[in-house]
């Protein structure tokens, strides 16, 4: 009777501890997974890639200090880059998925690109690149010549240069009497005639302007007399 007590003890304990590794392992399984609408999906350090942007101007050229913030699909701050003197910056160890990034300062001479610019990590190891141009900021010269008469003045020439005397425009008056410059980087510069119409007297003076704001607009007037008037 009692080694009968014994079997009936063993086979109670046994089950017990069986039925207490089954939730154990229930509860662990559960706790290493994440759900999303009722699935259950284990991310592991594997499923991740990168992303490398390459910043540059119109030019080519890389620009250092754009700052960019990272964001997934939902709007959740992700991480924040800046590039550096070669113009690149990036961001290791995004799981797959969906992202969008924005760009939230740089260097003053250049315009602020407020695009969001979406891209997806769909591999793992993938690693993507994304180029972006940048516009630097702008302005421009607009002349009117006059005669002493107090006409519009067509046919003068005039060139522009920057403050190291490199020459980035020529310009010819209409017969309005206006011209206008391509769009100049913001900075320095300088402009002279070098050719007026016959019997007009040429000005050589080298005159100074300035472009310190994006879109601006420097409007010059200029007269120009006749020879023995």
């Amino acid at each position: 009777m009692k080694k009968k007590n014994n079997i009936i003890l063993t086979s109670i304990v046994v089950v017990i501890i069986l039925l207490v590794a089954l939730i154990f392992g229930i509860v662990t399984r559960l706790g290493n997974k994440k759900t999303d609408d009722n699935e259950v999906t284990e991310i592991t350090t594997n499923d991740k890639g990168s992303v490398a942007i390459l910043k540059v101007d119109e030019e080519e050229n890389p620009i250092e200090g754009v700052e960019f913030n990272v964001y997934d699909i939902n709007g959740n701050f992700v991480h924040n880059m800046t590039t550096k003197e070669n113009g690149i910056t990036g961001l290791e160890n995004l799981p797959l998925g969906k992202y969008y990034m924005e760009e939230v300062s740089g260097p003053e001479q250049y315009e602020i690109d407020a695009t969001k610019r979406y891209f997806e990590i769909e591999t793992a190891g993938q690693t993507l690149p994304i180029k972006i141009v940048s516009s630097k900021e702008k302005g421009k010269l607009a002349i009117t010549t006059y005669d002493n008469t107090g006409k519009t003045l067509a046919g003068v020439t005039f060139e522009v240069k920057d403050e190291d005397n490199n020459l980035v425009d020529t310009i010819t008056t209409d017969e309005n009497g206006f011209a206008q410059t391509v769009g100049l980087a913001l900075g320095e510069y300088y402009y002279t005639e070098v050719k007026v119409p016959e019997n007009v007297i040429i000005d050589t003076e080298k005159h100074r302007f300035i472009l310190n704001e994006n879109d601006q607009v420097i409007k010059k007037t200029i007269v120009n007399e006749y020879e023995g008037v």
